[in-house]
């Protein structure tokens, strides 16, 4: 159901939480592609005080350039899918949320014994990207088009910490091999004791420490700053975005979002094509500037 600008209050907004691909980008995955329609949309209501919420799995390097772009005075920024929040003044990150090293070293292990080399794995760790051999090869020169250190034995992922583990097969969509890891890899209950699986994308599934999410950390920021989840609203399009999702008052998906996302959502709006999260954002404005002073 799409957002109905007649009947719905949307005064009582305070923040926006958006994902960006598939949402927010109005271009191709990975891409720093923002409408100028979206651009100054999120700065109109900066303007009236409304705090604003980049959350993605990218990490900060990615989203770095898509801060640079909409040049907000006060975003929050939350990468690999809630795992890091990046001070965005600093370029720096200000908190993180790794993952426990004997469970990097077990689940790099477990999804080797599982799938062999078809199975090809890189870690987010803070600013810096590492990865086997193989993982950098099938993603190719376009992919891997920044700093990053080759992993040659599975103990070398745990020398640093890690926020996000990214897996890729060589023959599987991330859906695909999502599914097989969720209900044969991983499948006994005591994993959910060691990582949150996800995916955001058609290329590969991520994996970040048990508990954290884009949508807990977005509670934690909410409850720092005492606003309550009926004061949010939150769009977004793949798996990693259900948490988020859920905890808003409003949870949006996008016309072009999986149907499991479309499922939990409370709204549906447009496309990221069609702009649909400017769409609402601009119901929003007009709503909060026809407000009494």
């Amino acid at each position: 159901m799409a957002i109905d600008k007649d009947t719905l209050d949307l005064t009582n907004i305070t923040l926006v939480a958006s994902d960006l691909d598939g949402t927010l980008v109005s271009g191709e995955y990975n891409e720093a592609a923002l409408s100028q329609r979206s651009i100054q949309v999120l700065q109109a209501l900066e303007r009236l005080g409304v705090q604003i919420v980049l959350a993605s799995g990218r990490p900060p390097r990615a989203m770095l350039p898509v801060l640079d772009l909409v040049d907000l005075q006060r975003p929050i920024a939350l990468c690999c899918n809630g795992a890091i929040v990046l001070d965005h003044k600093q370029k720096a990150i200000q908190k993180s949320f790794a993952i426990a090293p004997e469970h990097v070293l077990s689940i790099v292990t477990k999804v080797k014994e599982a799938l062999g080399n078809k199975a090809c794995i890189g870690v987010e760790s803070g600013m810096r990207f590492r990865c086997e051999q193989g993982y950098a090869q099938f993603r190719g020169p376009h992919n891997m088009n920044h700093p990053y250190d080759n992993v040659e034995s599975l103990d070398e992922f745990i020398h640093a910490p890690v926020e996000k583990m990214v897996i890729l097969h060589t023959e599987w969509d991330a859906q695909t091999l999502h599914h097989h890891l969720a209900s044969s890899v991983f499948a006994d209950p005591s994993w959910q004791q060691a990582l949150h699986l996800t995916y955001s994308n058609p290329f590969f599934i991520e994996i970040s420490a048990t508990g954290v999410s884009k949508g807990t950390t977005l509670a934690q920021i909410c409850a720092d700053a005492n606003i309550a989840p009926s004061n949010v609203i939150a769009f977004g399009d793949m798996p990693n975005d259900i948490q988020m999702l859920q905890f808003a008052g409003i949870g949006v998906a996008m016309g072009n979002a999986e149907d499991q996302v479309k499922k939990v959502a409370d709204r549906l709006t447009d496309t990221n094509v069609n702009h649909g999260v400017a769409q609402i954002l601009e119901q929003i404005l007009a709503q909060k500037q026809q407000l009494p002073n």
